[in-house]
């Protein structure tokens, strides 16, 4: 990645310096805490990244272990063994995050002013997250993509060595984001698309030859650069819980059965709510496994979750709403004793 001219000036990179400082002053100010009572997002993140710590991967397998992405865990594992609190090592990636984009965008950038700005524009977004949730470095996690995707695009004339690192770390930041949050396919079709227009723009630049193809092998690396984080979570699944599944709710056996549900017409729709009381009550019926789960979907367990739904979406109180049901699910099945294992569980 060419840094371009205009980003070396001393001058910029002082002002560059000062701004990161203040921000980090004024940003030191919030707190970050972990909810222990948030066994869904900061205690299962925590309780991770202890185990990681110990060398345990992530810890003994329940109905919550694979059900969210490795990387906040990994990542929070991180920040232990490298001596940093939580919140700098946020604030640290999504700075690392804006310098990449800014050396990214810098053959669009035509003077210091304009540098300063595009930087400051991106380093002082006003979101901040007070809990210990993957969401406060998703955003960091997805600039670092789309950034190293615009740092190719806008660079035909790379050499195709340089197109090979760019590759490698676009695959490597596309891994990292994707097995943090379990959404990352929104990010595929520009991605694509950013390819294919690279693709084009070379073959206008240097036809339809052996140069060509020395680009697009070199590109080819971002693909396999992406698939060895994911693989190596699979791999280590495999080995602690024997499973190769990343992250169980996004696994066939779990989207099958939650789209089996979800595909029932019974009784009237109520908004918010992917599986009704009327649309449970007919697969009991006809499906004894489901069957088993009905004491606590239709009792306490699953009150619990009406009551979590309730707060968000009003008309969603007389039942169990979206969002919440795959995890009333998930404890159901847990208390019929079928998350003994990950393969008893699938």
């Amino acid at each position: 990645m060419s840094a371009g001219p205009g980003l070396r000036s001393r001058p910029l990179l002082l002002a560059l310096l000062g701004l990161t400082i203040v921000w980090l002053w004024l940003s030191g100010a919030l707190t970050v805490v972990a909810a222990g009572e948030a066994r869904h997002d900061d205690a299962l993140f925590v309780r991770q990244a202890v185990h990681l710590v110990n060398g345990e991967w992530l810890g003994p397998y329940d109905e919550l272990t694979l059900a969210k992405g490795a990387g906040y865990p990994l990542f929070l594992a991180a920040c232990s063994g490298l001596g940093v609190s939580v919140p700098l090592g946020q604030r640290l990636l999504w700075i690392g995050a804006c310098l990449v984009a800014l050396r990214a965008l810098a053959p669009l950038l035509t003077s210091r002013t304009a540098a300063f700005a595009a930087y400051a524009a991106l380093l002082l977004q006003p979101v901040a997250w007070r809990n210990l949730v993957r969401e406060a470095i998703y955003p960091a996690l997805s600039l670092l993509v789309v950034a190293l995707a615009l740092a190719l695009l806008l660079r035909p004339e790379a050499a195709p060595e340089k197109v090979g690192r760019g590759a490698g770390l676009l695959g490597l930041a596309l891994g990292a984001f994707w097995i943090t949050r379990e959404e990352g396919v929104w990010l595929v079709p520009p991605l694509l698309l950013g390819a294919a227009a690279l693709g084009v723009s070379w073959a206008l630049r240097f036809g339809v030859g052996r140069e060509l193809g020395r680009r697009l092998l070199a590109l080819g690396v971002a693909p396999a650069a992406f698939a060895g984080p994911l693989l190596l979570v699979s791999l280590a699944n495999r080995i602690a819980y024997g499973t190769g599944a990343r992250v169980e709710t996004v696994a066939e056996p779990f989207t099958r059965a939650y789209g089996a549900l979800a595909r029932i017409r019974a009784g009237a729709k109520v908004p918010f709510v992917p599986v009704s009381r009327a649309a449970r009550e007919a697969a009991y019926a006809v499906s004894p496994a489901f069957r088993e789960l009905k004491g606590d979907l239709e009792g306490s367990l699953g009150a619990q979750w009406r009551g979590y739904g309730c707060g968000t979406f009003a008309a969603g109180c007389a039942d169990i709403a979206g969002g919440w049901f795959q995890w009333a699910l998930r404890a159901a099945v847990a208390k019929a004793g079928h998350h003994g294992s990950a393969t008893a569980a699938a």
